[in-house]
């Protein structure tokens, strides 16, 4: 969104997600228009809304984050997959060079 932001401005303070209390954004581009709220002592995001005005179904989209637990001990073997493991390996190529010439 940074290139294409239209607007941001910050709404006013609140203490709707939770009773924390929240900086709350609004920001938008030609895409989605969303609100954001930021714990003011902690700068963690509470909540956000957002809505896609191309969508034909105009479908509204609510995420509350909560229980943030930062520094703690994570067991490697939390992100481990046998299956993945298992998988064929791919060689993956730079996005910065330059593409092949096609035939």
């Amino acid at each position: 969104m940074e290139g294409s932001l239209k607007s941001a401005f910050v709404v006013g303070r609140s203490d709707a997600v939770g009773g924390t209390l929240t900086d709350m954004v609004a920001i938008a581009d030609d895409n989605v228009q969303a609100e954001l709220w930021i714990g003011v002592a902690d700068k963690l995001p509470r909540m956000m809304r957002a809505v896609y005005p191309k969508d034909p179904a105009k479908n509204r989209y609510e995420t509350e984050f909560s229980n943030w637990r930062l520094n703690g001990r994570i067991n490697p073997n939390a992100f481990a997959s046998a299956r993945a493991l298992k998988a064929p390996r791919m060689d993956f190529k730079n996005p910065d060079t330059e593409a092949p010439a096609k035939p």
